[in-house]
């Protein structure tokens, strides 16, 4: 069935630029296809992606057409699902990121394809959760994808006490790998825990 597209509160901008372009506005709700889940968003999380997609960065990717609707990672509690979405159900609490360059989750709704989602471990706040997606996934493809890292790897790590950083160590360590790290030194104390 088709979720009423009823109003909802989000994050959008009318032109590319300045973080003051942003504003609070009412917008249609998104409907779930097929293979998308409609997600009740707890929390989101911005990193320098979101912030280069409102400059202009990547303008013949994202598109010129506005208004544009901010953020990619999510938590949240699935609303609803698509005719075709198996591994979720409504009330699930899951967690993700959209791929491509359409954003939308600083909103009180957001879609993401199936495939975009995990479901939230218990143990994470939907806050924990929603700030892990970007920056693990960059750390995860860096480290194993392209570094090739494996049981015995020796991995220096530059700026450790970043989002994509943090992820880094502990990645790298699962992975087998002996880590070294370079922190500015007001964070050096979180760095070694």
């Amino acid at each position: 069935r088709r979720y009423a597209r009823l109003p909802m509160r989000a994050i959008v901008y009318d032109r590319y630029g300045a973080p003051e372009n942003l504003e609070l506005r009412l917008m249609p709700a998104p409907a779930p296809n097929a293979n998308e889940v409609l997600v009740r968003v707890r929390a989101a999380s911005l990193n320098p992606k979101d912030s280069l997609i409102r400059k202009g960065k990547f303008k013949a990717a994202s598109g010129g057409t506005f208004p544009k609707l901010l953020g990619y990672d999510l938590a949240g509690v699935v609303e609803a699902v698509g005719a075709n979405v198996t591994h979720f159900k409504v009330g699930d609490n899951v967690f993700g990121m959209k791929n491509g360059f359409t954003g939308s989750t600083v909103a009180e709704l957001a879609v993401a394809n199936e495939d975009e989602l995990a479901t939230k471990p218990a143990s994470l706040s939907f806050e924990e959760a929603a700030a892990l997606p970007l920056t693990s996934l960059t750390a995860l493809q860096a480290l194993r994808d392209l570094g090739k890292v494996t049981t015995g790897s020796r991995v220096l790590i530059h700026g450790a006490s970043g989002g994509v950083g943090v992820m880094a160590v502990q990645i790298a360590k699962a992975l087998g790998a002996t880590v070294t790290t370079t922190s500015s030194e007001k964070n050096l104390d979180f760095v070694r825990g």
